[in-house]
């Protein structure tokens, strides 16, 4: 009788950030991805260093099956009987435990006595509820905490306490094979796919600047939409193994795709930290962040055209002719931001952006009201540990409201404004002309200043801000705002949208001017 087992572990995130360098956050990443999934064929014959693999521990044992499905942090491996099964769970979660003390496993068995595991979502299920039923049962977690008798080492366990005292040149020499080997297991398929001129570093340092300028890194996180919906209308494990192939291909030739295009005048440096899936998180310096998460996006959106055999295979489960979508988030910090409330941050900005999926934004719905559409949104933070609010999105003036951000936006949408949403269009057309003006000397930042300054006092002192000052240079900004949407027959006063019957102006140029330097930055300007 056979019996199939899922491997997972819960809390990815506290185990992979539980460092403060970058370089730890790779490695523990890394050990998640060696631990529950079969490594990739390129590492098949190296040793790797790290004690424990489920390759390894698969071959160890003798065990002839590989996984059915391995992939985003999990794997479902059959047996041919459940004591090879039970044998099998108690030796890897042994040693698992041994080399990992502080790593949440679990993992589920079942038998296909009385179910039909012919159809694959009924497996999953049953594997899915069996582990649930184990993480109900873990008891809290402690953390011990020491005074000077010994000292908790990166994986929880206790080692003698040396003060004062330097690595030894083996441990330093070890230390940097292991952080040598995550970066390079973590990037070792799409380091196939990009040119010589994109450098994958897991140093931060890599991203600053010389000391007369502040360094910034922005940190993207992109997560496909529906995906759930498309995985329940799979029902037999090659068609899962085949979507999840076709999946992870298109997502990584986007990223590797638009990496390239941003590298072709100048080095790039990327750390890609979840490469896995629809799952996307990846570092890029501060003044691309945003241009290259937006190209990661739209090539998805645009696999249909150039995937076409990857894309070909996604049919069971995708209506005729409907492209892929994704949102995604970016948060840019200072390089000496807490690196896992960055990477929580940028998280956070793509859940607000799929959020708008609810939306009425389109005439073309799914059956269950989601819209297909890709949206982008992203936050600034200056401060350093504690994260300084930006301004009120909806703030009342006397009778009226103000609405200051138009953002998130939507990628995949042709007109600038269209009920209630703007495009990533408009918005990278009034950058590079901003852009284009300042190179010009048509425009200077302290006018821009002043402009995002009126906005805040009010429309009535906004309005008197061009009524009887007459900036030139301001005039200039706010006719280009408006020209340009009035070529989509949108009415804008003053670069703002008024909607009299809640009586809302929305300043279209404050999220513009406000990531506006990042741009300058990338122009050299």
């Amino acid at each position: 009788m056979k019996a199939y087992v899922l491997i997972d572990v819960s809390q990815k995130q506290e185990y992979i950030f539980k460092n403060t360098k970058l370089k730890d956050n790779l490695y523990n990443s890394a050990i998640i991805k060696a631990v529950t999934e079969k490594k990739p064929d390129q590492y098949s014959n190296e040793k790797i260093p790290i004690p424990i693999t489920l390759s390894g521990q698969l071959k160890k044992m003798r065990v002839s099956n590989v996984p059915i499905y391995s992939g985003g942090g999990n794997s479902i491996i059959e047996f041919d009987s459940v004591n090879t099964a039970e044998k099998f769970v108690r030796g890897y979660s042994l040693e698992v435990i041994k080399a990992y003390p502080d790593l949440e496993l679990y993992i589920s068995t079942v038998s296909e006595e009385g179910l039909n595991f012919e159809n694959f979502q009924e497996l999953r299920r049953e594997l899915d509820k069996k582990l649930d039923e184990i993480k109900d049962k873990r008891n809290a977690r402690f953390r011990r905490w020491t005074y000077g008798i010994e000292k908790i080492n990166q994986v929880g366990k206790a080692q003698e306490v040396k003060f004062n005292q330097p690595q030894s040149d083996e441990e330093n020499e070890q230390s940097r094979e292991q952080y040598s080997w995550a970066r390079d297991f973590l990037a070792c398929r799409l380091r196939r796919k990009i040119n010589d001129q994109v450098k994958i570093t897991n140093e931060l340092q890599d991203y600053k600047f010389d000391e007369s300028k502040k360094s910034y890194i922005g940190v993207i996180s992109i997560d496909g939409n529906k995906m759930g919906e498309m995985v329940n209308k799979l029902s037999d494990y090659k068609s899962h193994r085949q979507f999840s192939r076709a999946i992870d291909s298109i997502y990584l030739k986007a990223v590797a795709k638009a990496v390239n295009d941003h590298a072709r005048e100048e080095l790039l440096h990327i750390t890609p930290i979840v490469l896995a899936g629809d799952d996307i998180c990846l570092i890029t310096p501060a003044e691309k962040a945003i241009p290259i998460a937006k190209q990661i996006i739209e090539n998805i959106h645009k696999s249909q055209d150039d995937n076409q055999e990857d894309y070909a295979t996604l049919q069971k489960v995708l209506r005729q002719n409907e492209p892929l979508t994704a949102c995604g988030g970016v948060a840019i910090v200072k390089v000496t931001y807490p690196f896992f409330d960055a990477v929580k941050k940028a998280e956070s900005l793509c859940k607000n952006s799929k959020e708008l999926l609810y939306r009425n934004v389109s005439p073309n719905g799914t059956e269950e009201g989601v819209q297909s559409a890709s949206f982008i949104d992203w936050e600034i933070t200056q401060g350093q540990v504690i994260s300084e609010e930006g301004f009120e999105t909806y703030v009342k003036h006397r009778n009226e409201e103000a609405n200051f951000h138009i953002k998130p936006l939507r990628i995949d949408q042709t007109l600038h404004y269209q009920e209630g949403t703007f495009s990533y269009q408009a918005f990278e057309k009034m950058i590079n002309r901003i852009c284009r003006q300042i190179r010009e000397e048509k425009i200077s930042n302290s006018t821009l200043e002043q402009l995002k300054k009126h906005m805040y006092y009010g429309w009535q002192e906004y309005q008197l801000f061009f009524d009887k000052k007459q900036t030139e240079a301001a005039q200039l900004v706010i006719a280009m705002v408006d020209e340009l949407f009035k070529e989509h027959q949108v009415n804008t006063t003053y670069g703002t949208i008024h909607d009299p019957e809640t009586n809302t102006y929305t300043y279209i140029l404050n999220d513009v001017l406000e990531t506006l330097p990042f741009f300058l930055q990338k122009e050299g300007v």
